[in-house]
C-alpha cells in the first residue's frame, strides 16, 4: 500500500497531512523513539525487534513524503532514535532513511548531523551510524553536491571539528571514514593548493594545522591505501 502511493506533489493535501504525515510521525514517536519497556525482550526475532524493524522499513518507503513542513521535526526524531542502542540490521534501515532525508532536505537534516557529530558523549554505535551517513552524503560523488549546495561554510567547519578527533578513534571503521571526511572537508575550509609553509611561520597561520593534517593524509602511502579501500 505505502509503496504504491503517488508522489507528495500529486497527492491530496488532506491525505498527505492527515494520513501519510501522521503515519511517519506516529512510527517515529511511538515505535522508533520509544524506550524498550521493562520486561520486554529486545533480541533478534522478538516482538519488539520485529516492531522496530518493520517501522524503519516502512519509513524507508515513506521518505519521499517528508515535506519541508515536517522535515525539521522528522530529523530531530530520527537522530534521537539513532542515539539509542539498537541492532545492526535495524540501524541499517535508520541510516538509509537518514541518508535519503539529508539528500532531500540537506538544510534540516544537515543541521542535526553537524550538531550530533560534535557531541563528546557519542557511543561507538551511534558514531558509526553518523560516520556512515556523513561518508555517504559528503564523500560520495553522487550525493555530495546536494549536501554542499545547502551547507554554509560554518556548518562544514562544524562537521570538520566534530570529525577530526575521531581520526584517533579506537574503532577502526570510524577511524577510516573520519579520514575520508577530513580529507574531503579540509580543502573546502582551507586553501590546500599552497602547502609550502616553513616551520618558522607555520604556527602564525590560522589554517596551518588543517593544512598539515591534509598534507599528511594526502601524502602518506598508508592513508592513501586506506581511502582507496573505502
Amino acid at each position: 500500500f505505502l509503496s504504491k502511493l503517488p508522489d507528495a506533489n500529486e497527492m491530496c493535501e488532506i491525505v498527505l497531512k492527515d494520513l501519510v504525515h501522521f503515519i511517519i510521525l506516529y512510527l517515529l514517536d511511538n515505535v522508533c523513539c520509544a524506550k524498550v519497556k521493562a520486561g520486554d525482550i529486545f533480541i533478534s526475532g522478538s516482538v519488539e525487534y520485529a516492531k522496530r524493524s518493520r517501522a524503519w522499513q516502512a519509513l524507508c518507503l515513506l521518505h519521499r513524503f517528508v515535506t519541508d513542513d515536517i522535515a525539521l521535526l522528522v530529523a530531530s526524531r530520527v537522530f534521537q532514535a539513532m542515539s539509542m542502542n539498537s541492532h545492526g540490521q535495524i540501524r541499517y534501515f535508520m541510516e538509509i532513511f537518514t541518508i535519503q532525508g539529508i539528500r532531500k532536505h540537506p538544510h534540516h537534516f544537515g543541521e542535526h548531523l553537524a550538531k550530533e557529530i560534535r557531541r563528546a558523549d557519542l557511543s561507538l554505535q551511534y558514531l558509526s551510524s553518523l560516520m556512515i551517513i556523513g561518508g555517504n552524503v559528503i564523500a560520495n560523488p553522487r550525493y555530495q553536491s546536494e549536501f554542499f549546495t545547502a551547507s554554509t561554510s560554518q556548518r562544514v567547519k562544524d562537521i570538520l571539528c566534530g570529525v577530526i578527533p575521531w581520526l584517533s578513534s579506537t574503532q577502526g571503521f570510524s577511524r577510516a571514514i573520519a579520514q575520508l571526511l577530513v580529507h574531503k572537508l579540509i580543502p573546502i575550509v582551507a586553501d590546500t593548493s599552497l602547502i609550502g609553509l616553513t616551520e618558522d611561520n607555520a604556527l602564525t597561520k590560522d589554517e596551518a594545522v588543517l593544512k598539515k593534517i591534509y598534507s599528511f593524509l594526502e601524502q602518506n602511502s598508508d592513508m592513501r591505501r586506506l581511502r582507496g579501500k573505502q
